[in-house]
């Protein structure tokens, strides 16, 4: 279960956070090249943002991250410094199937996403 405290809901009150859990029985794509297909086609729209950092979504991770007296062009949000990777003309990284989609989602959004492996957490 997650819990967040009341300080941090109280000053963010717009933040949403979305939990998907799931089994991976085999960490590979079904169809490469549509994944392919795919990551081309975001970082191509990615490389057509004028100023990253007044894109709505990374605004406002940087608001946060200021909140919490992080200095986000030094430490850069992760969506962030994965968008400025592909407008500096790298491709997505590619790690696995499972981390290069969800880099893909968070790419084409410009929101951090994650994963973590269940059974090491914990607490």
């Amino acid at each position: 279960m997650l819990k967040i405290s009341k300080e941090i809901a109280a000053r963010f009150p717009g933040v949403t956070i979305g939990i998907v859990q799931g089994e991976c029985a085999k960490n590979a794509f079904a169809d490469e090249n549509a994944y392919l297909q795919q990551a081309r086609a975001a970082e191509e729209e990615t490389r057509k943002i004028a100023n990253l950092a007044e894109q709505p979504n990374v605004a406002a991770w940087r608001k946060m991250y200021r909140a919490f007296s992080e200095d986000p062009t030094k430490r850069k949000p992760s969506a962030e410094a994965l968008a400025k990777r592909v407008l500096n003309g790298e491709q997505l990284p590619r790690v696995n199937a499972l981390v290069d989609c969800y880099n893909l989602v968070s790419l084409r959004n410009l929101i951090p996403v994650g994963g973590q492996d269940r059974e090491k957490i914990v607490g």
